[in-house]
Formats: C-alpha cells, structure tokens, sequence
C-alpha cells in the first residue's frame, strides 16, 4: 500500500536520478568511432566515453560584467587544456555537422614539420610509440600553431584527413577528451 510518505520518496528518487541524468549528460557524453583514421588504437564502431567538462573554458569577458572591478580578457579552463598526446574529440573544422576524433600533435605556439612522415615538433624529431605502421606522405611546414588551435593527427596516417590537409582545430570546437573505450566490453578500458 502506497502511502503518502512512500510517495514522497519515491518522487524524491525519481528527481534524484533525473538530476544525475542531467550532470552526466553535461559532464559526458558518448562518441563512436568512425571509419579507421585512428587505427589500430581505436577502431571503427568502436564506443567511447567523452570527458566534456575537462577542457571546459569560461569567458572571462563575461565574468567581467557581473563582477565590479574585475576587469580581464580571454578565457580560463577550468581544469586542464589539451595536451600532445591526448585524444580529442571536435567539430570538424571544414564541417561543423560531423565529429572527428584525432590526436593532438601540436600546441598554440608549437611548430610542427612533417617530412617523409616523420613528424619534428619545434625542431624535434617526434617519438610517436602508438604509431604501429609507417607513413611516407607528402611533406609540409613549418607550421606554428597560432593561440586558441591544435594540430591534430589520426593514428592511421595513411587513412587520416587530419591537418595535413590545411585545416587546425579551434579550441572552441572541442567537445571533450575520449576517456573510456566502454564498446565492445571485452575491450573496456581508460583511453
């Protein structure tokens, strides 16, 4: 028998669970890989955890508005920018519609060379130990990175479109970073 104070409860725990619901749809989201740019470390219809709040930025313009006497330009992250190295997930560039997910190469103020598919990273010779095959493509830079975008490259060099082809990644078209590969579940692991 439902009493009033079953009700309560049972309402309370419903709106518990929505609010939960909510703030993982805020904090994270899901992503599956598409076609085999980042093989053989992600491959395709593969599924993935995305940490949206990682790279979270606040406009400090903004903050300057509400708050007398605090006067700033730019933006802050929250808690971490992208690093190289880390997996990416953004709004293609050229496409705004599609996803990508790619590994970021270089930083804002970096200068990244491709030459006979090794990749110098300001002057430096990169070692890329999650690369399993060689790519001989086609030569380009240097390119500084200029502030607020990333150089980024798929796994697969070969089968990549990536910033070889004359597009980098604003910040501002990062959804998060891939955190955990959930799909298929023998493969679960942290990315």
């Amino acid at each position: 028998m439902l009493t009033i104070k079953n009700i309560k409860e049972l309402l309370r725990t419903v709106l518990y669970a929505l609010i939960l619901l909510a703030l993982l749809q805020i904090l994270v989201s899901n992503y599956e890989v598409e076609g085999p740019s980042m093989e053989p470390n992600l491959i395709q219809s593969e599924r993935i955890f995305v940490n949206r709040l990682i790279y979270y930025r606040i406009d400090l313009n903004n903050l300057s508005r509400f708050l007398p006497y605090y006067q700033s330009e730019g933006h802050k992250s929250l808690f971490s920018k992208p690093e190289r190295g880390d997996i990416i997930i953004f709004k293609y560039p050229p496409d705004p519609n599609k996803m990508f997910v790619k590994r970021v190469i270089g930083i804002p103020g970096d200068v990244v060379e491709i030459v006979n598919g090794n990749v110098y990273l300001n002057n430096e010779k990169l070692t890329e130990k999650y690369l399993t095959n060689s790519y001989s493509g086609k030569s380009i830079g240097p390119t500084t990175i200029e502030n607020g975008f990333f150089f980024v490259l798929g796994d697969n060099r070969a089968e990549s479109n990536d910033s070889r082809n004359g597009w980098l990644v604003p910040y501002d078209s990062i959804i998060g970073k891939a955190w955990i590969l959930y799909w298929p579940i023998n493969k679960l692991s942290l990315i």
